[in-house]
């Protein structure tokens, strides 16, 4: 197996980069909490040891190339145009309808608040409806979208910019659910696949290729949703009933962990500082939840009920089953992030977090590999999955969380797809 020096360097930088900046916040002093047990720091070394393991070996066995060699002069993602990119723009206009006509029309969330709703929906459980499962699996598609626009850029086409508008009305509604994950995973989706995009040009493409850069305006609206992201935190505070401050103290309370305020600060930074502390939460609190479960020992093996939740639940709907209620009934805390080492230990055990790091690791090399090496687009796709699931892997499984589970689903789909029309043009 040969490999690229080059994407062995990506997936470290995509692994140890997140992680690192995740421990350095947690140990901080923003946010302080209680010591965790020991066990955690050696659930992580195994999860960790297999790319450690897998670098070395490509790197000291000389199957590595330094330079990635292409056949042809790389010109764009080829998924986009054709019969790929036509069924990626129908599923993206799919969900944007089954969205608005479930989040506005049937249980009109704007007229009593998009946060409000999510807090009655958290409430009631599951409703099981069609509508919400089309928009669920079909949440991908925007994501899979944006990246084959970022291929078109040359193209200033007025059919370009509608979709460019659909693509934002339908980051936009990922909000309509109250929450930020599938704007978070998305966004981190697209961001690996730009890397690689722009990596590619650089190596092969042709003159008129090699700036590849993202719009002015797509950075910017980038910016305000992450600014939507940040007001989240302040809208939940107003809705109990509190300001920034009181929101902080009760963070505090019931999480039982300290939190650092600064005395110099004006009135105004210190606001951006309160929204700063929950960030600093989001990121970093799931090692304490892991942290319990060693300090009980008491190891669940849910077998898969916890990080493929959405799978059991289809056979739980289908067939009356209740797998996924017993599997979170033997949680200790449920509604909480156990970081991706963390998932994987509820279900399978030490073992299992070893496997599976095995797995993506080789899984990693292999697609960010044939990304850089081939023209195939959907190497490209499935290496800004495995980046986007290593780089948020010390907060979140990023497949059971927001739309990460749903653009695995369309991968599938548009890889049998585009070998169906490769087997037609043959």
């Amino acid at each position: 197996m040969k490999v690229s020096k080059r994407a062995i360097l990506l997936i470290l930088q995509s692994f140890f980069i997140p992680w690192v900046g995740v421990l350095g916040l947690r140990y901080s002093g923003i946010v302080i909490y209680d010591e965790i047990n020991g066990l955690t720091f050696l659930l992580l070394g195994l999860f960790a040891l297999p790319f450690f393991i897998s670098a070395g070996f490509f790197l000291s066995r000389k199957f590595v190339y330094s330079k990635a060699y292409s056949g042809e002069e790389y010109e764009g993602n080829p998924y986009c145009t054709g019969r790929v990119f036509r069924s990626v723009v129908v599923l993206t206009f799919f969900y944007f309808v089954a969205i608005l006509a479930d989040k506005i029309f049937l249980t009109n969330v704007l007229s009593q608040g998009i946060t409000e709703a999510r807090y009655a929906a958290m409430a009631e459980g599951p409703r099981n409806s069609l509508l919400g499962a089309m928009h669920y699996f079909l949440a991908g598609a925007p994501v899979l979208l944006a990246c084959l626009l970022l291929s078109r850029r040359s193209s200033r086409s007025c059919a370009n910019v509608l979709l460019w508008l659909l693509v934002v009305a339908c980051f936009g509604s990922f909000f309509l659910s109250g929450g930020r994950n599938s704007f978070v995973v998305g966004g981190v989706f697209v961001f690996f696949y730009f890397v690689l995009e722009k990596t590619k040009f650089r190596l092969h493409g042709g003159v008129g290729f090699r700036r590849f850069r993202l719009p002015l305006w797509l950075k910017l609206l980038s910016v305000v949703g992450l600014c939507y992201v940040m007001y989240l935190f302040v809208e939940r505070a107003q809705i109990r009933g509190m300001d920034l401050e009181g929101a902080v103290g009760a963070l505090g309370e019931n999480y039982g962990v300290k939190i650092f305020v600064p005395d110099v600060l004006p009135d105004a930074l210190l606001q951006i500082y309160y929204c700063l502390v929950f960030v600093v939460f989001y990121v970093t609190h799931s090692l304490s939840y892991l942290s319990a479960y060693f300090d009980a020992n008491y190891y669940p093996l849910t077998m898969g009920g916890y990080t493929f939740s959405i799978v059991f639940r289809v056979f739980d709907t289908l067939f009356g089953g209740n797998y996924v209620l017993d599997a979170f009934g033997q949680m200790l805390v449920t509604g909480v992030y156990l970081t991706l080492p963390g998932s994987i230990f509820i279900d399978f055990g030490f073992a299992g977090v070893f496997l599976v790091g095995v797995g993506l690791a080789w899984v990693s090399i292999w697609c960010v590999t044939c990304a850089l090496w081939l023209g195939n687009g959907n190497y490209m796709m499935l290496a800004s999955l495995c980046l986007t699931i290593i780089a948020l892997s010390p907060v979140f499984s990023a497949l059971s969380v927001g739309n990460g589970f749903s653009i695995m689903i369309l991968l599938v789909f548009l890889h049998a797809l585009g070998r169906r029309k490769s087997t037609t043009k043959q």
